[in-house]
Formats: structure tokens, sequence, C-alpha cells
């Protein structure tokens, strides 16, 4: 019996046998995997249906669905867990808000502020401060907050957990004013412009793997709009450009990935090396666009990710603007391990 696997990057797939007999198909993305069985003919060619090849919402690995394990730490702004729930990860009423209690069993919610959504695994302190624990997740999201746990980023110890997920394969994905769980544990690789928003490199000693916490800096800065974001990573690109959902500012269109808008951001980056660039915009008194969304693999084969907006528009809406698509494309390739 044949295996095929299939690394999803499409929306439609054609499978043909030169012998007839079933085959198991594996299709997977990001930690979200289906297994399913087709019985082909000798030489038949056959599409697959959308049902047969969307990713699933619901793990049961008896009916070949896994879900990868997602840890999210709430604070007080960007309401990220509602593109989990627009995946299909929660239950989201007709105002595009997700339903109190309703994630999934494999989202893990960890207090980091003010709001409550439903019960917590514990806070975010409580998180970086257990390696095991971490390990669990394949991917940990700290989306913009204020310093309720901040002061965890003071102990060598939870720096040292922190690079050790990403190094043993985990991904972090960070917004707006929490920017500093990845700028002060992997300071080297973006500049913040914002007077006191940046970590410098020099913070960071790669012959003793130790952090001078006395130059870390807090990721915040001023809220600005930026009208004319424009995606530079060619699949996110390819991906975006002309889909049809609500836009920033009211109404529905089809995005240009080339320039739309995107609202809540918080920071600027003024500089990166070795990152991977999503979208670029423009910003207040810069000439030019900078980075907004950027990802890099500080060490191991993990991935960090900081995005200077926030996921999530401010206003609850249905349906994905374009920011939020950034943030549901980028966790997915985000979660495919780099060799």
């Amino acid at each position: 019996m044949t295996r095929f696997w299939i690394f999803l990057s499409t929306r439609s797939f054609s499978i043909s046998s030169l012998e007839a007999g079933t085959q198991w198909i594996t299709i997977q993305k990001g930690g979200f995997r289906v297994d399913i069985q087709v019985t082909l003919g000798a030489g038949e060619t056959r599409t697959l249906t959308d049902a047969e090849s969307t990713l699933p919402s619901t793990e049961d690995p008896e009916a070949g669905r896994w879900l990868p394990r997602i840890a999210i730490a709430l604070g007080q702004y960007d309401r990220l867990e509602e593109i989990l729930g627009k995946m299909g990860l929660g239950s989201i009423d007709s105002s595009g808000a997700l339903q109190e209690g309703s994630l999934s069993d494999v989202v893990h919610i960890y207090e980091n502020g003010s709001r409550d959504v439903g019960p917590t695994e514990g806070t975010l302190t409580e998180l970086v401060s257990n390696p095991s624990l971490m390990l669990e997740y394949s991917l940990i999201l700290i989306p913009g907050s204020g310093s309720a746990h901040t002061a965890a980023l003071q102990a060598q110890t939870n720096l040292r957990n922190i690079r050790d997920y990403i190094e043993a394969g985990g991904t972090l994905y960070t917004t707006a004013w929490s920017g500093e769980w990845a700028d002060n544990v992997f300071p080297a690789f973006v500049t913040l412009g914002d007077n006191g928003a940046d970590t410098p490199a020099t913070a960071f000693d790669q012959n003793t793997v130790t952090w001078n916490t006395a130059q870390f800096g807090n990721a915040d800065g001023a809220n600005y709009t930026s009208p004319a974001t424009e995606a530079v990573d060619s699949g996110l690109f390819a991906w975006l450009d002309g889909q049809i959902g609500p836009l920033v500012g009211g109404g529905t269109g089809s995005i240009d990935a080339g320039s739309f808008a995107i609202s809540e951001s918080w920071n600027l980056i003024v500089s990166e090396s070795d990152t991977t660039t999503w979208v670029t915009g423009g910003a207040p008194g810069s000439e030019g666009k900078l980075p907004m969304a950027v990802s890099y693999e500080p060490v191991g084969c993990g991935r960090v990710a900081f995005s200077v907006n926030h996921a999530t528009d401010r206003d609850v809406h249905p349906g994905l603007v374009p920011q939020e698509r950034l943030a549901l494309y980028a966790m997915l390739a985000l979660l495919d391990c780099q060799p």
C-alpha cells in the first residue's frame, strides 16, 4: 500500500496510480493533519473533494485527524484568540466575537492581563517558568498586552527556557506591545525605533548564554495605521491577493496584496537582520516602507515571529480583515519546522 504526503500549499489536489488498489493520503500543514484512504483503479486519476482535503478543526486520531497544541497568553488588547475561533478551533457568535469557553481542548489559555474568556491553565509567568510545560505546545502566542507578567523576563532561567523552547523546535508568535517576549530574548534580529522600545543586540552574551536585563526595552510605542501595507513574502502575496472579506475601516471588498490597510500598529522596525519579512508598510516619520511583520530562526529549528501591529483589528467583526488573514497564514507557515 502506498502513502502519499501532501504538505498543504493549495486548495485542490488530484492523485493518480499506475496500479489498482487502496492508497493512504496524508495532508498536513503546520501541525494540522488528516489521513484518508482512497481506492483507485489502474491509471485512474481523481480530484479530492473539499471534505477530504480540508484540514481538521477537531482532533480525532481514530479518524486520522490531528491538531497542534497551542498556548495563548491572553492580555488586555489584541484579541488573537478570535482568529483561532474563526479557524474552527472555537465558536464565534454573529458579531464575530469568540464565545467564552468554546476554544478547542488543544488550545490552552494563560493569563497575561485583565481579559477573561474562560478557564486558564495558569499565568504566562508560570508557563515560561516550566520548560517541560512549554514543550507540550507547538505554538505559543503572546498577543499585544501590557506589563502584567514582564517581570518574568528579568529571570535568567526564564530567558533560557524560552530560548531552549525555540531550539527544540517550538514557535513563538508575539504582537505589538508584547514584542519584548521576542526582542528581549533574541535582541539581534530587529531594532525598534520608538524611544525605550528596543533591546540592543549587546544585551545578550552568546558565549555565556546570559542577558543584561538592564538593557531591556519594552517594545511599546504609539498607535498608527498603515494605509498601504504590502505583502512582500511571495507565498503570502499569492494566497492573500484577491481574497474577499471585510476591510479595515469598514466595508467588504477584494484585497489587493500590494496595498492594503493595517490598523493598531504600535512599533517601528527600523532595521532587521537575518529575518523573513512578511509585510512592509508606511509608518509615521519614516521614508518609504518598513518591515511590519517578520520571523526568524535564532537557534535550532524553531521560529520566532513578531508583528508591530495587533493580529486583530480593534473592533469585533465577522470574517477576517487583511491583518487577521496575515496572522492566520503566518501561524500555519511558521509551524513547519525548519531543518
